[in-house]
């Protein structure tokens, strides 16, 4: 669409910069100053209201009305001459990025509520290669660099899950319905939505009462497009080329759509068909830091429980405490991604527009390989044991923490096929595959009933499925390692213990042997079925009262979950029979050199190489499983070991037949809704109410009852979870090097332990009914035609994700303590957790001066209840075969004190059409959000091997909020020309209180920003070709661990990934 407007009014704008006074206050004062706004038609969206709720007040919004059947002008003229009769002066033909960003500034105008919008002028157009990386250039919104809150360790590429106002609780929709992905969550994995599809991306900031509850954070809705939205024929064609420059490979995308509207003798019919295919191979590298421990010479309290402790760090004087790391690590990860998608619409109006009916049909298909290779010093069983290497010393900064040194570790003796010195270090080659599908089947009908009454009705039908292979394969060595800390990424060495040549020692087959694997599944399903109705009746345009609304829904959810434990298992150690089984042991075809090269960008360990076994190990997780086992049925048969064995998950004792799963690892929840909602709508006309003020809004409450019900089980510990495979406690307790917490108890202790660790799974069942009312209130206030004020209220929940409300609980043996404990594991499930609840404000200014020109600014309020606290530890008395244990159950509870999150947002953007020549092709977007949370609870602290260290997380932030976030993009549109340049940035921020390995601390991600680009240029009116860069500054993700009580940081990771380029091309019909 191309859209003709005056370039006068921006000259007045920047002639009245020149004389110094506040162009936002002259524009509050004189109505008509600023440039009469026309906009271009935005692609209709929310299918279920027939676009985003508007303004029906043509004063306030700045523009006529668009047809809530057709997103045309009310007036029913042609889109391009209404501008044009509007326009005077020099004309500006407004395409590409401009129309996207007038359209996203029109939905945000005349929205009913706070909403950020991304919109997308051609198919493939989106501004960004996933929908997740499109988000983060919305004010408010920032997208993790990680593949899970929890993993630290693995990196995500492309983003991940998204945080709205530092707040996690998101809801996500297509097309205005409920949309989901089955990994335990509300809301879609977003970076497996094929961005080609979708017309535009809505952010809802707060709510109506029409909307479906269950987004506090905010609601994203992915519209895709329908037949209606164009009255011509359309075909597009995006085909693209990619490469990233770290794995060195190129990959595809290609994405078409097809649209034609056909009248017939009882009305209009629309068929629109789309798809997509998407490939991208990248890789991430990552250095790392393992388990700083204090240190000092001599005894004394380090964790304050009253008893002192012993440590003989040479160097440090009396008194004196350090942090020094055990070791490092390295490691690489090298991705395969697709993305498979396909729309479809239908749509029908009756001749007299009285009648519009919408079928809607998404898929989604994403599927992910990735395999990873590490060299990683051991991090548990090694406390204070570790020292500078002979003839060397640890240097330390000012605030205690490890410089430079070299770590190593003497253990007194030689273990049977092992070293005397260096620290046990870790070759893992581990293989994930993943495949996430869902199908979104919706239809709709808007029936105009009379000049005032018509009715609304919508049904969905989503399902969607989750299946996870992970298949890891774990060798060892020993080494020291060589540290400098010094600079800004870390210096590592792997250093062969003996003083052999590094290089040599760890390409030796013999130097290296089969440690463990480790495996585990996922396979989840679920369905939603939703049905809605509405009745809307408009008192007509005289009346303050606009309209009134009334509805219902109805949504029936379940979900079967079926995730197994990480079930790990020895293949070989050195403390049984003649040793292990070394590679050198094996066929020399099933292992081979991995050499780490350009490690880092060849910032990382020169010459790093070590033997692995073939493969992907999920990819060929048979063919490895057997190799596996053959290895351990060596250490049995050939070295005489009489412990340790390693079944893979399928073929453990009493899993479901044709599965991988025991029954225990089984869980359904299901859950049913009820709504119901009045809203009503309000308007001014003319200049004879409130002193001259435009004034508009909306009112309702919504009602809603949740009633859940989940099935599990109450799982105790097994014998082999204790003492392995071992025949008798004497044999487990009496092997070499030998560091379980379990032999350090009394032989009666220890009895009573395996008596209570007979397996038994008892089901259990719950039900939970909740009751809210939901009340909101949206008032907009024109203070002039283009100068807009908001207040927003309402109240909201978010309810927990079905992966907190599992009814699971597995005792098991602690790992990673020097004290023996029993813990009451449940996946941070607890299916008694509430709904959170808050009661939101937002205040707005926004002052929109030009057709692509805007200073908006938000503040927002947000007072929160039911806070889920995760990690929240208990001690009970379990009994179970006659035996009581005490067992400390971690699972999240609801916080029963009041948090507050605050803020503010600023948003720009301007095209600069009135400077001259060239330049009037510039522009520029721009945003900052600043949030700052108050009483905020966390749960429980993490705990280090040893001694233990207690973090105060109540001085800890909110998980996944950065208090500064900032975006800005500059761009250029002349002629065919088309360039854009996107820097985002986010401060620090908490990834996680408690990592998943030991030593179990709390990690920061720190402050990362990244620049993204792209080059377009218009072949002609059809055809385009271009090129895309991301991540082009190469940047650095660090992450930092929090070490002692006073919060003190130390680093922990670096990693770096791919710079992505993209060869695009776009041909429209």
């Amino acid at each position: 669409m191309h859209v003709i407007a005056s370039r006068s009014a921006h000259l007045s704008f920047v002639r009245s910069l020149g004389i110094g006074v506040s162009a936002l206050a002259l524009t509050s004062g004189v109505q008509g100053f600023a440039q009469t706004v026309t906009q271009p038609t935005a692609p209709t969206t929310n299918s279920q209201d027939g676009g985003i709720s508007r303004s029906t007040d043509p004063v306030v919004s700045g523009a006529a009305a668009p047809d809530a059947q057709t997103g045309t002008p009310a007036t029913g003229q042609d889109p391009v001459a209404a501008q044009t009769d509007a326009a005077t002066g020099d004309e500006i033909v407004v395409t590409g990025i401009r129309a996207s960003l007038a359209n996203s500034q029109g939905i945000k105008r005349d929205a009913d509520t706070v909403v950020d919008a991304i919109t997308a002028e051609d198919i493939g157009a989106l501004p960004d290669r996933s929908v997740t990386e499109a988000l983060q250039r919305v004010p408010g919104v920032s997208i993790s660099r990680f593949a899970a809150g929890n993993d630290s360790d693995h990196f995500s590429v492309e983003g991940s899950g998204i945080v709205i106002r530092g707040l996690n609780y998101v809801r996500s929709e297509f097309n205005g319905r409920d949309s989901f992905s089955v990994n335990g969550g509300r809301a879609l994995n977003f970076q497996d939505v094929s961005p080609e599809l979708l017309g535009s991306v809505e952010v809802y900031k707060n709510m109506t009462a029409d909307q479906i509850e269950g987004g506090i954070a905010g609601t994203v809705v992915l519209n895709t497009r329908k037949p209606f939205d164009s009255k011509e024929p359309v075909v597009y064609v995006s085909a693209d080329m990619n490469y990233g420059d770290f794995s060195k490979k190129g990959s595809p995308s290609i994405s078409g759509l097809a649209s034609k509207n056909f009248d017939t003798s009882i009305g209009r019919f629309g068929v629109l068909v789309g798809g997509s295919y998407s490939q991208l191979f990248s890789r991430a590298d990552g250095l790392q830091v393992t388990n700083y421990q204090a240190r000092f010479n001599g005894s004394q309290d380090i964790n304050g429980d009253g008893v002192n402790e012993t440590d003989t760090l040479a160097g440090l004087a009396p008194g004196q405490v350090a942090y020094a790391p055990v070791g490092a690590g390295v490691r690489t990860q090298e991705f395969n991604r697709e993305r498979i998608g396909a729309a479809g619409a239908l749509q029908f109006e009756s001749n007299d527009k009285s009648l519009l009916a919408t079928l809607q049909f998404v898929r989604s298909d994403a599927r992910q390989t990735w395999g990873e290779r590490t060299v990683e010093t051991v991090s548990d069983g090694i406390d204070r044991a570790t020292a500078p290497r002979p003839g060397t010393n640890y240097t330390f900064g000012d605030d205690g923490l490890f410089e430079t040194g070299t770590i190593s570790l003497d253990r007194g003796y030689v273990p049977a096929g092992g070293q005397q010195r260096g620290m046990v270090t870790q070759l893992s080659n581990r293989g994930v595959k993943t495949r996430a599908v869902t199908n979104d089947f919706g239809g709709n009908v808007k029936w105009q009933a009379t000049e005032k009454l018509s009715f609304n009705f919508d049904g969905q039908y989503v399902k969607s499925t989750t299946k996870q292979t992970d298949l890891s394969v774990y060798g060892s060595t020993f080494s020291d390692v060589a540290l400098d800390l010094t600079g800004n990424t870390p210096d590592i060495s792997f250093l062969a213990p003996n003083g052999a040549n590094s290089q040599a020692y760890f390409a030796d087959p013999a130097n290296s042997y089969y440690r463990a694997a480790m495996d585990h599944f996922e396979d989840n399903k679920g369905h939603e079925w939703a049905f809605k109705a509405d009745a809307t009746y408009d008192f007509g345009d005289d009346s303050f009262l606009k309209k009134a609304k009334v509805g219902a829904r109805y949504a029936d959810r379940d979900q079967t979950v079926r995730y197994s434990l990480y079930n790990w298992g020895v293949l070989s150690e050195v403390w049984d029979g003649s040793g292990p089984v070394t590679f050198a042991d094996t066929n020399s075809n099933g292992y081979g050199l991995f050499s780490f090269d350009n490690v880092f960008r060849g910032d990382g360990p020169s010459g790093l190489g070590a033997n692995y076994i073939n493969g992907n190990p999920a990819s060929s997780y048979d063919a490895i499983t057997a190799q596996a086992q053959a290895v351990n049925a060596i250490w049995r048969n050939q070295k005489g070991a009489n412990s340790g064995g390693w079944t893979p998950a399928g073929q453990r004792a009493g899993v479901v037949a044709g599965t991988s799963f025991l029954p225990s690892e089984v869980y359904t929840n299901s859950e049913e809704t009820k709504a119901a909602y009045a809203r009503l709508d309000f308007g001014t006309q003319g200049n004879d109410l409130f002193g001259g003020l435009k004034v508009s809004g909306n009112v309702g409450l919504r009602y809603i009852q949740t009633t859940d019900k989940a099935n599990g089980f109450f799982t105790f510990p097994t014998r082999n979870q204790i003492i392995g495979s071992a025949a008798s406690v004497a044999t487990f307790c009496g092997q070499p090097a030998q560091t379980s917490p379990f032999c350090g108890l009394t032989s009666a202790q220890q009895q009573d332990v395996l008596t209570f660790s007979n397996g038994t799974a008892i089901n259990q069942t719950t039900r939970n009914r909740f009751d809210h009312f939901l009340p909101s209130f949206n008032l907009k206030v024109g203070i002039t035609p283009n100068l807009i004020s908001r207040f927003a209220y309402s109240k909201a929940i978010s309810r927990p994700g079905f992966e907190q409300l599992q009814s699971t609980t597995l005792i098991a043996p602690t790992s990673g303590l020097s004290v023996f404990q029993l813990e009451g594991g449940s996946r941070n499930s607890n299916p008694f957790l509430k709904p959170v609840e808050a009661n939101q404000f937002d205040l707005t200014a926004e002052w929109y001066f030009a057709k692509v020109g805007s200073l908006t600014a938000a503040a927002f309020y947000k007072d929160l209840s039911n806070v889920i606290v995760a990690n929240v530890a208990q001690t009970r008395s379990i009994t179970n075969n006659g035996i009581t244990q005490n067992v400390l159950f971690v699972a999240p509870q609801n916080a029963d004190s009041h948090s507050n999150v605050k803020g503010f947002e600023l948003a720009y953007q301007q095209t600069y059409d009135f400077l001259p020549g060239l330049l009037s092709g510039l522009g520029v977007q721009a945003n900052y959000t600043f949030v700052d949370p108050s009483n905020i609870p966390q749960g429980r602290g993490a705990q280090a091997t040893s001694p233990t260290t207690t973090i105060d997380v109540s001085r800890l932030p909110l998980e996944g909020l950065s208090r500064h976030t900032i975006n800005g993009t500059l761009f250029y549109e002349k002629g065919p020309l088309s360039l854009r340049a996107a820097y985002n940035w986010r401060s620090r921020y908490l990834l996680t209180i408690r990592d998943e390995i030991a030593p179990f601390l709390p990690i920061y991600a720190s402050a990362f920003g990244q620049l993204d680009g792209t080059i377009l240029y218009s072949v002609n009116d059809n055809f385009k070709i271009g090129f895309q860069g991301v991540n082009l500054l190469d940047s650095t993700t660090k992450t930092e661990s929090v070490i002692n009580a006073e919060g003190l940081r130390a680093p922990r990771s670096y990693f770096k990934n791919d710079r992505r380029f993209s060869l695009t091309t776009r041909l429209k019909f």
